[in-house]
């Protein structure tokens, strides 16, 4: 399969000159089954003269690593304005032995999205991983003084960003890097406000994310 063989190994607990435990080995087929990344996984025991070999057999998904994602969102103030987005997701996994993954973002409506990541695992059997990414995003920005709405903003960011992080189990990631944007503001209504506001963004950034859904 696209899976390394490498890869697999490394992240089972089941070695070579172990005794054959099978609950362990019954923990890491299903643990193999878990990562989503395979139709079927049995294994056998092999006889060579005096030894004994294990083999896994591990057949890959069908469908293959591509999954695309489709999805319609909507916003309503309940004041007249009322907005659409159509959005779609694009994910492509395994690319190297590693198992890195690069996953696109679009959004067409209203509201204008385009961002893409590279998630790169630093070695077969580990939780760190570097990501690079960058994005860019399309809305619009009501300004007000008091409760008088005085002009609308047309918005575009643009933004790059590196992280190195860790994988927190099944639960999460926590990850810190670097980021570099630029922000442009167009005036689309409004007579009382200038015509173009841009500046620039940089510096460092971490995030922790905690999800435990089930």
């Amino acid at each position: 399969s696209s899976v390394s063989d490498r890869w697999i190994i490394e992240n089972i607990d089941t070695q070579v000159s172990q005794p054959l435990d099978l609950e362990k080995l019954r923990r890491d087929l299903g643990w193999l089954y878990q990562t989503n990344e395979f139709s079927l996984i049995d294994f056998h025991l092999v006889n060579r003269g005096d030894m004994t070999g294990l083999t896994i057999s591990a057949t890959e998904k069908p469908w293959g690593n591509d999954k695309l994602r489709f999805g319609l969102s909507r916003q309503d103030n309940f004041r007249g304005d009322s907005y659409y987005n159509l959005n779609c997701r694009y994910t492509n996994t395994r690319l190297n032995s590693l198992g890195a993954e690069l996953r696109s973002d679009l959004s067409i409506g209203r509201q204008g999205i385009f961002s893409t990541e590279f998630y790169q695992p630093l070695a077969y059997r580990t939780n760190y991983f570097a990501s690079l990414a960058v994005s860019y995003q399309r809305f619009y920005v009501n300004m007000f003084d008091g409760d008088r709405r005085i002009g609308d903003y047309r918005v575009y960011n643009y933004f790059g960003n590196f992280d190195l992080g860790v994988e927190l189990g099944r639960y999460g990631e926590l990850r810190a890097g670097v980021y570099r944007g630029y922000i442009d503001g167009e005036l689309v209504t409004g007579s009382e406000l200038d015509d173009r506001q841009n500046f620039h963004l940089g510096g460092f950034r971490s995030t922790l994310v905690i999800d435990k859904l089930d």
